[in-house]
C-alpha cells in the first residue's frame, strides 16, 4: 500500500500526461475522479483535490465525504500511475 504524505504535492507520472488511463481498474471513472485525473497534469496536493472535488460534487457524490480523495491516490500511486511532485 502506497504511504500519502499529507503536505507533499501529485502529479502524474510523465508518460501519462494528455493520456487517459480512466478505464482502467484502479479508477472507477467517477465525474470527480476524472476531473482529479485531470488535474494531476499539474502538482496537486491532497488539499487542493478536496477543495476541487467539493466544488464540482454533484447529485449527492463527494469524494471528501467519503474519504476517497487519499484512496483514488492511493491506486494510482501503487498502480505506478502517478508520483510525488520533485518539488514536494
Amino acid at each position: 500500500m502506497a504511504y500519502l504524505s499529507p503536505s507533499a504535492a501529485y502529479v502524474r507520472k510523465d508518460e501519462f500526461i494528455g493520456r487517459s488511463v480512466l478505464k482502467a481498474e484502479d479508477i472507477r471513472g467517477s465525474v470527480v475522479e476524472e476531473q482529479v485525473w485531470q488535474l494531476l497534469e499539474t502538482p496537486q496536493t491532497i488539499e487542493s483535490l478536496r477543495r476541487a472535488a467539493r466544488e464540482s460534487a454533484a447529485g449527492g457524490e463527494s469524494l471528501v465525504d467519503r474519504g476517497d480523495i487519499e484512496k483514488m491516490l492511493e491506486r494510482l500511486l501503487d498502480a505506478d500511475l502517478i508520483e510525488m511532485s520533485p518539488d514536494s
